[in-house]
Protein backbone atom coordinates (compact mmCIF):
# COMPACT_ATOMS: atom_id res chain seq x y z
CA UNK A 1 0.00 0.00 0.00
CA UNK A 2 1.32 3.29 -0.80
CA UNK A 3 1.34 5.82 1.90
CA UNK A 4 -0.25 9.11 1.67
CA UNK A 5 1.28 12.41 2.11
CA UNK A 6 -0.08 16.21 2.03
CA UNK A 7 1.72 19.18 0.18
CA UNK A 8 2.50 21.28 2.89
CA UNK A 9 1.61 24.07 0.56
CA UNK A 10 -1.50 23.56 -0.54
CA UNK A 11 -2.93 20.56 1.15
CA UNK A 12 -2.11 20.51 4.31
CA UNK A 13 -3.51 24.11 4.93
CA UNK A 14 -6.76 22.78 3.45
CA UNK A 15 -6.66 19.48 4.85
CA UNK A 16 -6.49 21.45 8.31
CA UNK A 17 -9.48 23.81 7.45
CA UNK A 18 -11.42 20.85 7.14
CA UNK A 19 -10.52 19.46 10.90
CA UNK A 20 -11.15 23.01 12.59
CA UNK A 21 -13.38 24.70 10.44
CA UNK A 22 -15.09 22.90 7.46
CA UNK A 23 -17.92 25.43 6.89
CA UNK A 24 -15.46 28.00 5.52
CA UNK A 25 -14.92 25.52 2.81
CA UNK A 26 -16.53 26.89 -0.46
CA UNK A 27 -15.94 24.53 -2.90
CA UNK A 28 -12.92 21.76 -2.87
CA UNK A 29 -11.43 19.30 -6.04
CA UNK A 30 -13.01 16.03 -6.09
CA UNK A 31 -9.18 14.89 -5.93
CA UNK A 32 -8.76 16.34 -2.50
CA UNK A 33 -11.58 15.08 -1.24
CA UNK A 34 -10.41 11.48 -2.18
CA UNK A 35 -7.31 12.26 -1.02
CA UNK A 36 -8.58 13.59 2.16
CA UNK A 37 -10.17 10.55 2.67
CA UNK A 38 -7.83 7.68 2.00
CA UNK A 39 -5.35 9.90 4.37
CA UNK A 40 -7.81 9.91 6.97
CA UNK A 41 -8.14 5.97 6.72
CA UNK A 42 -4.43 5.62 6.64
CA UNK A 43 -4.02 7.70 9.73
CA UNK A 44 -7.08 6.00 11.55
CA UNK A 45 -8.88 9.71 11.81
CA UNK A 46 -12.05 8.13 12.00
CA UNK A 47 -13.83 10.39 14.06
CA UNK A 48 -12.85 13.60 11.73
CA UNK A 49 -14.28 11.69 8.97
CA UNK A 50 -17.85 13.40 9.55
CA UNK A 51 -16.41 16.68 9.27
CA UNK A 52 -14.88 15.79 5.20
CA UNK A 53 -18.36 14.14 4.67
CA UNK A 54 -19.68 17.14 5.59
CA UNK A 55 -18.41 19.09 2.96
CA UNK A 56 -19.30 16.37 0.31
CA UNK A 57 -21.80 18.57 -1.14
CA UNK A 58 -18.88 21.18 -2.11
CA UNK A 59 -16.89 18.98 -3.71
CA UNK A 60 -16.45 19.59 -8.03
CA UNK A 61 -15.30 17.98 -10.21
CA UNK A 62 -12.78 20.22 -11.50
CA UNK A 63 -9.06 19.59 -10.79
CA UNK A 64 -7.43 22.83 -8.78
CA UNK A 65 -5.61 23.59 -12.02
CA UNK A 66 -8.72 24.12 -13.99
CA UNK A 67 -10.82 25.84 -11.09
CA UNK A 68 -8.01 28.39 -11.18
CA UNK A 69 -7.73 28.61 -14.77
CA UNK A 70 -11.45 29.09 -14.77
CA UNK A 71 -11.21 31.94 -12.45
CA UNK A 72 -11.27 35.54 -13.68
CA UNK A 73 -7.76 37.61 -11.71
CA UNK A 74 -8.19 41.07 -11.34
CA UNK A 75 -5.41 43.27 -10.24
CA UNK A 76 -5.59 45.61 -6.89
CA UNK A 77 -5.79 49.30 -7.74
Amino acid sequence: MKIIELEIGCEKPVFETILVNPEKILVLPKGYYEKFMDYMIQEEMYEDIPKLESIKGKVSDKTLDEMLEGREWTELK
